[in-house]
């Protein structure tokens, strides 16, 4: 007993979790897991795994890799994690690693929201947002992305969180199960770089910011906030009568006097709701897919504090009208199915023609039996029999695998299919991959993205992998995630000669981003599209009301016309369909991509629905489809770059406001 080693130290790392947003998440989406580690006793090395449990048996594992902590050290790590799609409790596990021994294990609360329930967080002072949790909603009035659950006629409600900005997530996809995100009080130095790059990519990829102004106007003027604010904030005053806010929330304003709000000018492209003596009270500005609302006041105030009227405001503000995108479409929690097939359409995993099959099980009987018995008994040895028949066997194997291998190919092959949904002047877009690894033996893959550059570096931080819902009764095989700066997945199980497949959801940076100009008189639209990204875009179409504009490639910096005049042949879209069939008709590539990019419009061509009954439709502006053709962000297998194919589907939406006057 005296020579055996303390084991004190162990129980001195301890491991405490905070799972979800204020233990709530929705299913299908990412969620956020904060660690505190703490180690008081000596130098070791920790490792933390979080792992869902699924009926089906599938594990999908997020490790926080091994790292070395000193002595009386505290960390605070996050890991994110997706939620399964089954809308029941899903127990999550959390296993403290030291030294390479499991020493604890926690099962955090947590409570998945049911199907069109809405979530809400307020980071700092925002009180006031909590009084949604009483309004009443009707059962079409659905979060956005919900469908209803096998036939439910459920009213949803509103789940509100709020978290002290420390806590607040550092990626984007943490906060990607928010239908709003609301700031209070909260100066720009409370929020870490990363923090505010989350929030700013949580507006790109379709989100809703609101910031609420008050007393403290000066944090409001910083770059963090100038940046997203459709307003610019020049001030304070005290107004004597919020009257402006009846129209909006129905209902009479608050009673007092003395409310101090932000005084502000709207920026171009702003849409003042409310305003009060020419300073906007509510305004709201698109950013990416997303938007952020402006209030000049703080709600959490006097005199809003005892307003009976404030859940109003937050309920009007939650329901207001959301950009509709192709994305979420195809992407949501109904399931990937329809892209995450794409890149199943190369030729490797065609099943041969049934003639070539016939004709060689065809030479193989007539070699095995009358050849072989006609040679051996020309030459009076039957009794070799024995060795000629498994020769014959063996040679026909050997040649069976030889014409797989030559038809299948002997190399790991990635392909990878991608969307990039993108809105006209914005300098990010959001993107997703399905990224299917052929491969040639049965084995494992260690798979991330090789940033070659520090753009390439910036986009692969913002990527997080996960497996795609293809059916939803069936959930994947599982995986085991690595989250670190780049997150990788380890030990991926593929079959010989199958392809399995792996999702990306990201956000792309474009710079500058493309802006487009455009008009429409009668029946003919004309305009001009500028790219001031660093992306190429090739075989490129406008669609207009289901009218297919061919449109000349797009290099980085340049510009290209078009003017539905000069346009073949005339509209083919079928009403009803997402797409034009007729932007399958002249794609460029070799013939496996030309088979990808043809399968992948063929998805988008097809009806589909936004989880509330109604079909995604063409919108009234014109959008740009375009293959990119760099690819910034190519695949690491097994340490060493994949041999790819890629096809990258651009999609820019024109933005009204980007039209010149006199339409």
């Amino acid at each position: 007993m005296l020579l055996a080693p303390p084991r004190s130290a162990q129980a001195q790392t301890t491991l405490t979790p905070s799972a979800g947003l204020s233990d709530s998440y929705k299913p299908d989406r990412w969620m956020p897991v904060q660690v505190a580690l703490s180690n008081q006793g000596q130098p070791a090395k920790v490792e933390v795994r979080a792992r869902f449990s699924h009926y089906n048996g599938a594990v999908y594992e997020y490790r926080l890799p091994p790292r070395e902590m000193p002595s009386n050290a505290n960390q605070l790590h996050t890991l994110y994690i997706k939620a399964p799609q089954v809308y029941s409790a899903q127990p999550l596990t959390l296993e403290l690693y030291r030294d390479g021994r499991r020493i604890n294990e926690i099962k955090p609360t947590l409570r998945p929201l049911n199907p069109g329930d809405w979530l809400a967080l307020g980071i700092g002072p925002t009180d006031s947002l909590k009084q949604l949790t009483n309004v009443t909603l009707t059962p079409q009035q659905m979060a956005p992305g919900s469908k209803a659950w096998m036939g439910s006629n459920q009213q949803p409600r509103v789940v509100v969180s709020t978290v002290d900005p420390t806590k607040m997530p550092d990626r984007w996809q943490g906060l990607e199960a928010l239908d709003m995100l609301a700031i209070g009080s909260v100066g720009e130095n409370e929020l870490t770089p990363e923090q505010q790059s989350a929030i700013h990519d949580y507006v790109t990829a379709g989100g809703t910011l609101v910031v609420t102004g008050g007393v403290n106007w000066n944090r409001l003027t910083s770059p963090f906030y100038a940046a997203l604010l459709p307003v610019q904030v020049t001030g304070a005053r005290v107004l004597n009568s919020a009257s402006a806010l009846s129209a909006y929330v129905g209902g009479a304003p608050p009673a007092g006097a003395a409310i101090p709000i932000c005084n502000a000018r709207a920026k171009a492209g702003a849409k003042v709701i409310a305003a009060a003596d020419g300073s906007p009270l509510i305004a709201t500005g698109r950013k990416g897919a997303g938007k952020v609302v402006f209030l000049a006041f703080d709600p959490s105030l006097e005199p809003f504090r005892g307003w009976d009227r404030v859940g109003d405001l937050w309920k009007k503000i939650l329901l207001d009208e959301r950009r509709q995108g192709l994305m979420p479409a195809f992407t949501g929690d109904a399931g990937d199915s329809t892209l995450a097939n794409t890149p199943y359409a190369i030729s490797q995993l065609d099943i041969p023609a049934f003639y070539k099959v016939a004709l060689f099980l065809l030479a193989y009987i007539i070699v095995l039996v009358p050849v072989n018995y006609y040679c051996l008994r020309a030459w009076d040895r039957k009794e070799y029999a024995w060795l000629t028949t498994p020769a014959i066997v063996a040679v026909f194997s050997i040649g069976a695998y030889l014409m797989a291998y030559g038809f299948k190919g002997g190399s790991t092959l990635a392909v990878k299919v991608s969307l990039i949904e993108a809105h006209s002047g914005q300098s990010g877009a959001p993107a997703v991959s399905y990224a299917g690894i052929f491969s040639p033996r049965k084995t494992d893959y260690d798979i991330q993205l090789a940033a070659d550059d520090a753009a390439a570096r910036v986009d692969a931080a913002s990527t997080l992998f996960s497996e795609p819902v293809v059916d939803e009764s069936q959930p994947g095989a599982g995986m085991r995630i690595s989250q670190e700066d780049v997150q990788k997945v380890e030990a991926f199980p593929v079959d010989m000669w199958a392809m399995r497949v792996v999702k990306a959801q990201g956000i792309t940076r474009l710079g500058k981003g493309l802006t487009a100009t455009f008009q429409r008189e009668k029946n003919r639209w004309r305009g001009a599209i500028r790219n001031d990204s660093t992306l190429t875009l090739e075989d490129c179409h406008v669609v207009a009301q289901g009218r297919v504009i061919p449109v000349d490639n797009i290099p980085p910096g340049g510009q290209a016309v078009f003017d539905s005049d000069t346009a073949k042949g005339g509209a083919t879209y079928v009403p009803g369909a997402t797409l034009p069939a007729a932007l399958r008709d002249n794609v460029a590539g070799t013939a496996d991509m030309r088979r990808v990019k043809t399968s992948v419009l063929q998805a988008l061509a097809g009806a589909s629905y936004n989880g509330q009954g109604a079909a995604w439709m063409l919108p009234n502006e014109p959008i740009l489809f375009g293959w990119v053709k760099e690819d910034r962000m190519r695949l690491s297998i097994n340490g060493q770059r994949a041999r790819e194919q890629n096809a990258t589907l651009f999609v820019l939406h024109m933005e009204p406001s980007s039209q010149p006057a006199g339409r």
